[in-house]
């Protein structure tokens, strides 16, 4: 069983949370609770994997060590609500526009991103969306993989508090992580953007989501 000790009582997690419970209840808590987002591709290179993101989302065993080790700095260094220590399947937000059928690249030092050309060069090409599997296809269904040789490896781990309280792993490990940060970035990562911009100018009906629905189907 490998131990990864924080620096920060299990106490002061669960003051955080039940500030945040208050907050969520439109209770009043002692203060206003704050949570920011610090995500892999900052965090990696202080905990030294700057020079090896390939390695993080190729590996579940290292992705999973590295979002422990990477919440235990945040824990110790930032000053936040932040309570929950959670692991997943991360590829850095290109998972859906890969799902989609569009090729990715992932860099030796940095985080993926969208190969070029674009995956969508013409209006013709938007047929092809609706043939995508796009629960088991590209990295989604990578993500599943991951997400339990993940649960698997985390049986190994355990975090221990400063207070002593420990917690197994294998408790944080979770299947979701994917995300877009907006519709209108997703087709920006199909299309282009300047694509994308200029056809809500030239061709609004093209953009407009509802004849998009009638249109193309769900996709």
């Amino acid at each position: 069983m490998k131990t990864i000790r924080i620096d920060i009582t299990y106490r002061e997690l669960e003051q955080r949370e039940k500030r945040w419970r208050k907050a969520l209840a439109f209770q009043q808590p002692d203060r206003v609770p704050v949570l920011h987002y610090i995500g892999a591709r900052y965090w990696l290179p202080l905990i030294g994997f700057g020079e090896k993101f390939h390695r993080y989302t190729g590996d579940p065993r290292t992705m999973l060590e590295c979002q422990l080790l990477g919440q235990k700095w945040i824990l110790e260094h930032v000053k936040s609500d932040f309570h929950r220590i959670v692991a997943y399947p991360d590829f850095m937000w290109v998972e859906d526009v890969d799902a989609f059928g569009a090729r990715t690249v992932f860099p030796e030092n940095d985080s993926p991103w969208v190969a070029r050309p674009h995956l969508l060069q013409s209006d013709e090409d938007l047929s092809r969306l609706r043939r995508v599997d796009w629960v088991n296809g590209g990295l989604h269904g990578k993500m599943l993989r991951f997400y339990r040789e993940m649960k698997e490896v985390a049986a190994g781990f355990q975090l221990e508090f400063s207070d002593g309280q420990r917690l197994p792993a294998v408790d944080c490990v979770y299947p979701g992580g994917s995300g877009f940060i907006g519709i209108a970035g997703l087709a920006g990562d199909l299309c282009s953007v300047e694509k994308f911009s200029m056809d809500m100018y030239d061709k609004p009906e093209w953009v407009n989501m509802a004849e998009a629905a009638e249109r193309y189907g769900s996709f």
